[in-house]
């Protein structure tokens, strides 16, 4: 009897100490949702078709005005469009924290990336690891373009890198608050908008490219808190 009050109690303890912050990465491509069962559409007036879409969100960290308040540990997460599952979990949160924005990174550090192959999300049989001296590929974008002039019409996009001058990690900041669940709508649209794929289709390495795309990769993020 004492063993069960004491379980009981502990579960209860638990339950009131902590807090879970639902996150949420909405994939559209302009005003529809976006899908790679279903990803053929319009690129300046010419048909593009989606194979391949994945990025590495990290560094999630909670504030109020200008302070920190929370911080994830092995902050990581992989987001595959062509796996749903991917694009949703939880922060586990102090109970009664106190917070009204969210930072976070499209990519991985450099102290990470110098760190070689891990484990999890950053296991390198996700196809998103280089090498030690190149790190990890923050953004990964494939597909093909009606007027690509490249094998297949295929464009291939990995961006990655962390070395100075072309260090590719991409910081954000949006609204935050205890009481809503956050969406991240991520619109490829953006990222694609004024890019010429019949000239530059494939970026597959560090460097300036890489870098200039990467800042690009920024403005795909649109909206945070789901009101």
């Amino acid at each position: 009897m004492k063993t069960t009050v004491a379980l009981f109690c502990t579960i209860l303890l638990l339950g009131t100490t902590s807090l879970a912050q639902s996150v949420r990465v909405e994939l559209r491509y302009g005003e529809r949702e976006f899908s790679l069962k279903d990803s053929t559409t319009k690129h300046m007036g010419k048909e593009i078709q989606f194979s391949t879409l994945r990025f590495y969100l990290s560094g999630f960290s909670l504030f109020y005005n200008d302070s920190m308040v929370w911080q994830e540990t092995n902050s990581y997460h992989l987001i595959d469009a062509a796996q749903p599952e991917s694009q949703t979990w939880e922060l586990e949160l102090p109970k009664d924290l106190t917070y009204n924005t969210m930072r976070f990174n499209i990519g991985i550090d450099s102290t990470t990336s110098c760190s070689g192959a891990m484990g999890g999300d950053l296991d390198p049989t996700k196809g998103m690891f280089w090498s030690w001296n190149s790190g990890y590929i923050n953004f990964k974008l494939e597909g093909n373009y009606a007027d690509c002039p490249s094998r297949n019409h295929q464009f291939e996009y990995h961006l990655g890198g962390y070395a100075h001058p072309y260090a590719t990690l991409q910081q954000l900041m949006v609204a935050a608050a205890p009481d809503k669940p956050i969406d991240l709508h991520m619109d490829l649209a953006r990222f694609l908008n004024g890019l010429n794929l019949e000239k530059e289709y494939r970026v597959m390495s560090p460097g300036l490219k890489a870098f200039e795309m990467a800042v690009k990769s920024r403005e795909i993020c649109t909206n945070a808190l789901k009101k």
